[in-house]
């Protein structure tokens, strides 16, 4: 099956922003969900595989049963460290913004996501974008940000490589965006990277308990 969801031009883009970054953040949006920490968590994955210098921030406070979850505790939180979180995106040179497709959705970080001197690339899939971007991946038909970055992984010839917590991150993100693949999940596409993400050992029960 063909998941490949990049242009040739944004292909090269991305992979030129990823080879040429030296201090990256990765963030999501206010209250982040499954697919918002999951994509935070498998994108600064793959980066760090890549040898890229990562920060991941989130503005506030995420769910309690997503604490679980690998590399979950590198988090850091804008609303407890506010002046960690402003010295990284002076110094910054590349932020991917995942799972939202506005500055206000990052609620009080906003300022300084809009002051930022650095490359900003979106991934998301949400309606209308309008984030000032370098690079914006936005496809709304998308089932989660995840799957996203899944096919992305995929297309750039990461999926081989792809750790067991890059993959269990991304399964966690496209089934809590779905309740469980119970709606906004019809597409054939879905379920082929679900295949693939349980050959990367995901136990995909165990998932579901810690989630629900």
């Amino acid at each position: 099956m063909d998941i490949q969801i990049l242009t040739p031009d944004e292909q090269q883009q991305l992979q030129d922003i990823i080879a040429t970054a030296q201090h990256t953040i990765v963030t999501c949006h206010k209250s982040p969900d499954g697919d918002a920490i999951g994509a935070v968590l498998a994108w600064s994955d793959y980066l760090r595989a890549h040898g890229k210098d990562v920060m991941m921030v989130v503005p506030d406070a995420f769910p309690d049963f997503l604490r679980w979850m690998p590399g979950v505790e590198r988090i850091v939180r804008y609303d407890k460290h506010p002046d960690e979180v402003k010295a990284a995106f002076e110094q910054a040179d590349t932020v991917f913004c995942l799972d939202f497709n506005a500055a206000f959705r990052v609620a009080d970080m906003q300022p300084l996501l809009e002051a930022a001197t650095a490359r900003r690339v979106l991934i998301d899939h949400h309606e209308s974008p309008t984030i000032d971007t370098m690079l914006s991946l936005s496809h709304p038909e998308a089932c989660a940000t995840c799957e996203l970055l899944f096919r992305i992984i995929w297309q750039m010839g990461g999926f081989e490589a792809m750790s067991h917590h890059c993959a269990v991150c991304l399964y966690t993100g496209m089934m809590t965006d779905t309740g469980g693949f119970t709606y906004n999940s019809t597409r054939g596409e879905i379920y082929f990277i679900i295949s693939q993400l349980l050959t990367k050992k995901v136990n995909k029960d165990k998932i579901f308990r810690n989630v629900y």
